[in-house]
């Protein structure tokens, strides 16, 4: 699976799902509407073709003892196997409540080892970790799509057709179940810390009897500290942005002069890892881009490999003038640079994918040259 491509769809499904969500005229009033509306969408996002039953079966019949009629609303299908089933409500359903009593029924009934309750907009996914054949009753996945953040789509990429495995998910599950709820707790706590969170951190740091006196008067303390603690977190976050734009300022102003000067080509001596090395990246790039696309340039302190022969839409920077020593410079969305020793041109294939994102990351943006 190519990961670039698929969080990029991902990411442009989400900010589709946003756009319509803020759109007074959008108006998906029933189930039928937000399912093709928004779970169609989602469902070929994640590889599968809804026209074709070997990948997706709509409407399939789940029927129990004394249930007929029963229909799941989409059976996700791999190598012959059902995989996930998909219970849909429409767009206005509040997950949070209990409406997984038919998921339920169906995961018993269909064979999955895998359930998802959606509106569209929120996804929780079931699978089977306290008790073999019986669905959870809690999700060990949840997210909503138009604020889905990187980690999540993530862990979506294990139910993507291409990379789907059962075995290497429910390994998993557990990890993602209880790591999303302690973020959850942590989250709360820092938002309002609870009487319990409170005499845990005084009994870390009092040494003396904890009475309710105590309790009362270093509760304040406590809440003033979580407090001040976010407030030096986001300052550093903060300090350490503005180090990133001085950095990527020195770096572009650095290619910026040494570019400027390259019609002076005293003491830039091109040498055959370079150019080997530059024509690994274009083979790498040439399945998405027309080669003269992918530039050489270089220069007294690296090699450049640039997308349209711009200094602002760098992809790679080759340091190869000390043989014994190679390094691959990988730019960062924000132009900073993430540099990797490697030990021969051919490591520059275990890039591929960074290579790809950062040049897919220039396509359609117009940059000043």
């Amino acid at each position: 699976m190519d990961i670039a491509v698929f969080d990029e769809t991902i990411k442009k499904l989400s900010r589709k799902i946003s756009e319509r969500q803020n759109d007074n005229e959008y108006k998906l009033e029933t189930e039928e509407a937000t399912k093709s509306a928004l779970v169609v969408p989602f469902i070929r996002a994640l590889g599968y073709d809804d026209t074709d039953p070997k990948d997706v079966i709509p409407e399939y019949d789940a029927d129990i003892k004394g249930k007929k009629g029963e229909k799941v609303d989409y059976i996700l299908r791999k190598n012959g196997q059902n995989i996930l089933l998909i219970e849909c409500k429409k767009i206005s359903t509040d997950l949070a409540k209990d409406h997984k009593a038919q998921l339920k029924r169906y995961f018993e009934q269909t064979g999955c080892k895998f359930g998802l309750l959606t509106n569209g907009i929120d996804y929780h996914f079931f699978t089977e970790l306290d008790k073999p054949n019986v669905m959870d009753e809690e999700p060990f996945f949840t997210f909503s799509l138009p604020q889905i953040k990187p980690k999540q789509i993530e862990a979506l990429r294990q139910f993507a057709k291409e990379s789907f495995d059962g075995d290497k998910i429910r390994d998993e599950a557990t990890v993602l179940k209880y790591s999303s709820k302690f973020f959850a707790y942590i989250s709360q706590q820092l938002k309002e810390p609870t009487e319990e969170f409170t005499k845990f951190v005084i009994k870390q740091n009092y040494e003396g009897s904890l009475t309710a006196k105590v309790s009362t008067n270093f509760g304040q303390l406590v809440k003033q500290a979580v407090v001040e603690t976010i407030d030096a977190r986001i300052q550093e976050v903060l300090d350490k942005a503005k180090g990133d734009v001085a950095q990527k300022s020195t770096i572009e102003k650095t290619v910026e002069s040494e570019s400027n000067a390259k019609s002076d080509s005293a003491g830039i001596v091109t040498t055959e890892e370079e150019i080997e090395g530059f024509n690994i990246v274009r083979a790498i790039l040439r399945q998405y881009f027309p080669a003269e696309k992918i530039v050489m340039r270089d220069m007294k302190s690296c090699c450049l490999v640039l997308f349209e022969d711009s200094v602002r839409k760098p992809i790679a920077r080759m340091y190869f003038n000390d043989l014994a020593h190679l390094s691959l410079g990988l730019i960062n969305q924000d132009k900073t640079e993430d540099k990797f020793p490697i030990a021969s041109v051919d490591e520059i294939f275990k890039h591929a994918d960074r290579l790809i994102a950062t040049a897919k990351s220039y396509e359609s943006v117009a940059v000043p040259a």
